[in-house]
């Protein structure tokens, strides 16, 4: 049944397997009796029917299934064999395309610039999406595939990129096993789950390399259907309260009374308050760090202080939201107006900076003004103040709070969804009556956050006296 399985990964019905596999015998046994590579090559392609890409994609799939039987028993005699027809079936494919084809084709990276000057009309300007494709995804195409022509990219070049990605590490630069190998090394070493992308950064590059491929053929520089591979795998998607670890109590403890909190060594404002804002208000890492001054409001109709998340482009901030429906009303919860929060603010505004944390730059990233914090956060504070969970982040914050909203004080998830910015129910429409009316139905229910059990607040030593606020 396992063997089953596995055919079904590579293989849409029984019929097909078969005569994949009559191919691939066919080929190895006729390596015993040819003297040359060259030899082997010209016999074997002589009779291989290549005009509709039947065989050929038969072959790819073979030699997929023939290498995924091998990694798992460490084995494999036909190495060689395999290599070289991997090798001379890219090169055959390549072969039969017709002229015209090759007169249309262009070099991968003039069709990346076509392709991202022609996606990016419909893009967010501060999506990242374009960035991301220069960043990740073409320099990853070009040192698997090299300089190639358009017409001269073939399914196996799609299927290896697609075992690469899939046992890809992340930060494979700074991981002192990975950074000296080359991308076609994870075609044949074994990496650690542990050590691999994530599901969602991988499912994310299946989708953009699908994109591209697709584009490729419908503006005619292939004939090919090179995204055909990447249909083939299914990510399990993964709920967002799952990708990552909640902090523990004990861990919440050494959050926040930290050595920099008790002792007030914090060096930046952003440093003392962003996390406190995180695990009070379940906000977003950027929705907290791109505030203004003027997002910090008394509405009128609660007479409570909230925070206005929005994304109100001025000449001061590059605002931005994930979704539109993200803008919305946030108590600010009694801790942080015990700890100081409006006195900060007042602050702010006195000394006339239009962002609540101007000494945060906007970085060109998925994290824009939240990057230098994210930074500090993950590689930093949460190694010296010794919080225990493996794969926590910033965001565990966001998961902590409706996390101990909902398991801890037993509020209904959907009751506080559009204060969370979560995807409402039946839509919202983003005004602020809209926003003001909704702030009534969940201020009550934010209210209830309470980390007392886990940290002593009355042991943090005031902003004022922190370390930002006694430099010149």
């Amino acid at each position: 049944m396992i063997l089953d399985l596995r055919q079904k990964q590579y293989f849409k019905t029984e019929a097909s397997f078969h005569d994949a596999m009559k191919l691939l015998q066919k080929y190895l046994k006729a390596g015993v009796h040819k003297k040359s590579h060259e030899e082997l090559e010209q016999f074997f392609f002589e009779q291989l029917d290549l005009s509709n890409d039947y065989e050929s994609n038969l072959l790819e799939r073979a030699i997929d299934y023939h290498n995924a039987l091998q990694i798992e028993k460490g084995v494999d005699p036909y190495t060689t064999q395999i290599a070289a027809l991997t090798e001379a079936l890219a090169k055959s494919t390549a072969d039969n395309i017709s002229v015209s084809l090759t007169a249309q084709s262009i070099s991968l990276e003039q069709a990346f610039e076509d392709f991202l000057n022609n996606a990016k009309v419909g893009w967010s300007e501060s999506g990242g999406m374009e960035q991301a494709y220069r960043r990740d995804n073409f320099p990853i195409l070009k040192e698997l595939v090299g300089d190639l022509k358009t017409y001269q990219l073939t399914k196996i070049h799609v299927n290896e990129l697609m075992k690469v990605l899939q046992n890809l590490p992340s930060n494979r630069r700074k991981h002192r096993a990975y950074r000296d190998l080359s991308l076609k090394d994870f075609l044949s070493i074994k990496v650690p789950e542990a050590h691999k992308l994530a599901k969602l950064t991988l499912k994310r590059y299946l989708t953009q390399f699908g994109t591209f491929f697709r584009w490729l053929k419908s503006n005619d520089y292939t004939t090919i259907d090179l995204d055909a591979p990447l249909r083939n795998i299914k990510i399990k998607a993964i709920r967002s309260v799952d990708q990552r670890p909640l902090y523990t109590e004990s861990d919440i403890r050494k959050l926040f009374n930290s050595q920099q909190y008790i002792q007030g060594t914090h060096k930046k404002p952003s440093h003392f308050w962003v996390p406190l804002i995180a695990l009070y208000t379940g906000a977003r890492l950027n929705e907290i760090c791109q505030l203004s001054t003027s997002d910090i409001i008394k509405e009128s109709t609660t007479e409570r202080w909230c925070f206005d998340i929005n994304e109100n482009k001025t000449e001061d901030t590059l605002k931005s939201l994930k979704k539109p429906f993200h803008a919305r009303l946030v108590p600010i919860h009694k801790k942080l107006i015990e700890l100081g929060f409006i006195d900060f603010h007042k602050m702010q505004k006195k000394h006339k900076h239009k962002r609540l944390f101007p000494e945060l730059p906007y970085v060109g990233s998925s994290n824009k003004y939240g990057d230098k914090v994210q930074r500090w956060f993950n590689r930093t504070y949460q190694k010296t103040s010794g919080t225990s969970n493996k794969g926590t982040s910033f965001h565990s914050l966001r998961h902590t709070f409706i996390t101990h909203l909902v398991n801890n004080k037993q509020v209904d998830p959907n009751r506080i969804a559009v204060g969370l910015g979560q995807t409402p129910t039946g839509g919202v429409t983003q005004t602020t009556y809209t926003k003001t009316a909704s702030l009534k139905d969940y201020i009550s229910l934010f209210d209830k956050a309470n980390f007392d059990g886990c940290y002593d607040s009355h042991a943090i030593r005031r902003w004022d006296k922190q370390l930002f606020n006694q430099q010149p």
